[in-house]
């Protein structure tokens, strides 16, 4: 996750500059931390759901360290990608857009991170429809309010289509791999 959250905030750096870069990664690794750590704890917004200790070191005993970076490589990198070829697209258009795209990313990830992968457990053993819609809700605000827009670059930068093309090609084949 380290990689694919560094290869789309490298892509950020070029097409947004340093410290518009800078700003939309503290931006959303903070917020999606804190929102998570609210998740785990409270079972809202996404339902009720506890990480296990197979998704590796964790924040404050609560959150592992990989979740923000997947929020960041998920919301930046679709949101970088969506406003790159959607010429026309203005702002709110691409955020919501960009809290499709994570939805449907959420769906694809979720049988891969908990049934394959055992990175955490949902009560009852079922996503929660409500989970998907926080997704989309949270990712659709996090690319309006940070200053991930940005206008189409000169030469397209393929890095955050080919980084989250290959994270969804891998759930993709796990999900086909172990019949679920």
């Amino acid at each position: 996750m380290l990689l694919a959250a560094s290869h789309i905030y490298f892509s950020a750096v070029d097409r947004l500059g340093l410290r518009r870069a800078r700003i939309t990664a503290a931006a959303i690794l903070l917020s999606s931390a804190l929102l998570e750590t609210v998740g785990t704890l409270s079972g809202i917004p996404f339902g009720s759901y506890q990480y296990t200790d197979a998704f590796g070191p964790r924040m404050g005993g609560v959150l592992p360290l990989a979740i923000p970076l997947a929020w960041f490589a998920v919301v930046a990198g679709a949101n970088l990608t969506l406003s790159q070829y959607w010429r026309d697209g203005s702002r709110a258009p691409i955020a919501i857009a960009t809290g499709a795209f994570a939805m449907i990313f959420d769906f694809l990830m979720e049988p891969f991170a908990y049934a394959i992968r055992g990175y955490w457990h949902w009560a009852g053993n079922v996503v929660p429809p409500q989970n998907f819609f926080a997704w989309f809700i949270f990712s659709s605000l996090m690319a309006w309010v940070t200053p991930i827009y940005a206008e189409p670059a000169r030469a397209p930068d393929p890095r955050p289509a080919i980084t989250l093309g290959l994270m969804s090609g891998l759930f993709i084949a796990a999900r086909i791999a172990h019949g679920i």
